[in-house]
């Protein structure tokens, strides 16, 4: 007989912004126009030739940061107080964020209110501010700060005070395990900042690396990797110098959501606007089907109840896996307004693309007025090598470590052995994309 599951936890809108401090109506945005941002000759405004200029967006990057109107010009980059951002509307995440840190000027503490929230300058749609953020215990992420809300703290007391509220905007966020954020990017983070304190003054770049091939979780992308480059003057050398850091949370995300199929399933299933149940049948609890078949599984609810959320009209939604044989068969059913249709470019043809990929079949029903039944069919003995872009991540994608020279001076911000981080290169031979 069926299991049926419920969800163990259902989203209230205003109790949950009042808990995780969050404001989805944004500020004024006239009460943006004094924030300066990074400033390029930071380091020594007399000498051109320690001028640290925002990275160079490649291409696919280019493509994809959010344009705006502002003070008169077209630009990407978003000021705040000591620091920058740059949005990419596609993924609904910075693609960097550049910051001044006055190492001698910082403030200890800073009574600032600790609000996340967009920014009025882009559109809301294109701002990551709910949805997949929540307690890792219940297989969400933390608002990872890109710029560290301690670093463009400096300068007078109310000054450091808004440097620090600036950092809790959306485009200065991208979803971080808590045990990653705490671990070795923390320790990455405090490392620099001790370090900065007995120096005058640094430029840090830090942003997410963003592939097509990250998990989809919670129907977002989550980046894996994440980068951070130092640029400073180097005392030995009075020159300018970098140091940069990769580091991984591939292990922190696979730890996150491996539970196994149904687990992982109802995990994505309470946090949505639409009540939604998980049935499950034919399956052993705790049971472990093949890595390529859970993944794709979990692709396939995962894009299905987004598509849900966001076109359907719907007020209920229900979840089935059920082994069938030599296949598991997955089905997502709403009684919304039907009318979905498998269009090339879409969702619905990017889920049929994956399901084919494991030799699996998918079907879509979806009569105008509803209701809709999306249905994939995929083998059980399917292998692993046909998976090549696997929604969730495996512990073995860790970036290894790995070192080159920054300058052929002994470097002030060397990482010490247990930050695994560590690829290092002079500035400006760096560019993100």
């Amino acid at each position: 007989m069926a299991a049926v599951r419920t969800p163990r936890y259902i989203f209230f809108p205003a109790r949950a912004a009042g808990m995780l401090r969050i404001r989805k109506t944004p500020d004024p945005i006239d009460s943006y126009l004094d924030r300066t941002g990074y400033v390029p000759s930071f380091i020594d405004e007399a000498r051109q030739d320690l001028h640290v200029p925002l990275p160079t967006l490649l291409a696919v990057a280019k493509s994809s940061a959010q344009t705006f109107q502002w003070k008169g010009k077209t630009t990407y980059v978003l000021d705040y107080t000591h620091f920058s951002t740059i949005q990419s509307k596609t993924r609904k995440l910075p693609i960097l964020s550049a910051v001044n840190i006055d190492g001698k000027a910082l403030q200890k503490k800073t009574t600032s209110h600790k609000t996340w929230r967009p920014d009025p300058r882009i559109p809301t749609s294109i701002q990551l501010v709910d949805g997949v953020y929540g307690t890792q215990k219940n297989g969400f992420f933390s608002r990872g700060h890109m710029t560290r809300r301690l670093d463009p703290g400096w300068g007078p007391p109310a000054l450091a005070n808004r440097a620090d509220e600036d950092t809790y905007h959306a485009t200065n966020a991208a979803p971080q395990v808590q045990s990653f954020n705490d671990g070795v990017w923390g320790e990455i983070e405090d490392y620099i900042l001790e370090n900065t304190r007995s120096t005058r003054r640094i430029c840090v770049f830090t942003g997410p690396v963003l592939r097509n091939g990250d998990p989809l979780i919670h129907g977002v992308k989550v980046p894996l990797q994440f980068w951070k480059v130092v640029a400073f003057l180097h005392p030995a050398t009075s020159e300018l110098a970098a140091t940069g850091y990769v580091s991984s949370q591939a292990t922190e995300v696979a730890g996150l959501l491996d539970r196994g199929l149904v687990p992982a399933i109802e995990s994505i299933t309470g946090r949505g606007p639409i009540r939604t149940t998980v049935q499950s049948s034919g399956l052993v609890p705790g049971e472990r089907l093949p890595p390529a078949v859970e993944r794709t599984a979990y692709f396939v609810v995962s894009e299905a109840l987004a598509n849900v959320a966001k076109h359907s009209d719907a007020t209920s939604c229900e979840v089935r896996v059920r082994r069938d044989g030599g296949s598991l068969v997955v089905e997502v059913a709403d009684d919304g307004q039907g009318g979905a249709a498998t269009e090339a470019g879409g969702g619905l043809a990017g889920l049929a693309s994956r399901v084919a990929g494991v030799d699996g079949t998918f079907e879509v029903s979806s009569p105008p007025g509803g209701p809709t039944l999306v249905r994939a069919v995929i083998p059980l003995g399917v292998s692993a090598t046909v998976d090549a872009q696997a929604p969730l991540p495996a512990a073995s994608r860790r970036t290894p470590s790995g070192t080159r020279p920054c300058s052929p001076h002994p470097c002030p911000y060397q990482g010490r052995p247990k930050l695994s981080a560590v690829a290092r290169t002079t500035y400006p031979s760096w560019s993100t994309t």
